[in-house]
């Protein structure tokens, strides 16, 4: 009885170092994880900003051509 007590926790020991094993697997993923997901959000950012300038520069050319148009089509009136 006392091999076979021996034997089994020999085995639950096993099976928790490997338990432990696999959650620190998993936390260093999430680590990664979540410095995959600060970039993306970074890199989101910068991306939205320049979205916004380079609209904020084609509302200002549709105007500028607007006028241009406008002051063309008054002159040849």
């Amino acid at each position: 009885n006392l091999f076979e007590a021996e034997l089994r926790a020999n085995v639950i020991i096993i099976k928790l170092d490997n338990i432990l094993e696999k959650l620190d697997d998993i936390k260093s993923m999430q680590y990664m994880i979540y410095e995959a997901i600060m970039t993306t959000n970074s890199l989101l950012g910068s991306i939205s900003n320049e979205l916004s300038q380079v609209t904020d520069a084609v509302i200002a050319n549709t105007a500028a051509i607007e006028n241009f148009n406008a002051s063309v089509s008054s002159r040849l009136r």
